[in-house]
């Protein structure tokens, strides 16, 4: 199963408080409702369920926090691409392949990470499919040759990458 999903990274030095802070913020969105652990999924203390409304549709997603290394950490927010498929009618195919990103779920991401952004610094910010740690801020230093996945960071932080991605990013502030 593919994830379509918003992957933060983190580098912080109080990731318990700024992940506290971000769960806080998405758990408590009027159009989210938490669930129980999916029977097929053996339960961490690090991964959460639920059912996010969007417009007539109801998705299920999940969060989770994942530690890469002693100093890159990442916020994922999650949603399988079959569940996107049946909600509304995608191929996972068009979003993988083709950079085709669903206009719903990106619209709600963009709008989450930028209200993340203003409860604690993002670092990066990634969109696609099976995006998370697949890049970190590091890679950002070196020449890409091309990308259909979406790359966020704040403007303050284009001085910090390669000259030639520039036109690969997207802004979160």
């Amino acid at each position: 199963m593919f994830y379509y999903q918003l992957a933060i990274q983190i580098n912080e030095n109080e990731t318990a408080k700024i992940v506290s802070d971000y769960n806080e913020y998405i758990w408590s969105l009027p159009n989210i409702v938490a669930t129980s652990i999916p029977s097929n999924i053996i339960a961490d203390e690090y991964t959460k369920y639920g059912i996010v409304s969007l417009k007539e549709y109801k998705i299920p997603f999940n969060t989770t926090y994942i530690i890469e290394s002693d100093i890159t950490h990442w916020y994922e927010i999650s949603f399988y691409c079959s569940d996107l498929e049946e909600a509304l009618g995608l191929e996972y195919e068009s979003i993988n392949q083709n950079g085709v990103h669903p206009n719903l779920i990106l619209e709600f991401f963009v709008q989450t990470l930028r209200s993340l952004n203003n409860i604690s610094k993002v670092h990066l910010g990634l969109i696609g499919v099976e995006i998370g740690a697949m890049y970190d801020f590091d890679h950002l230093r070196m020449k890409m040759e091309g990308c259909n996945d979406l790359i966020f960071i704040n403007r303050i932080d284009l001085n910090n990458i390669h000259k030639a991605n520039g036109k690969f990013m997207k802004f979160i502030d």
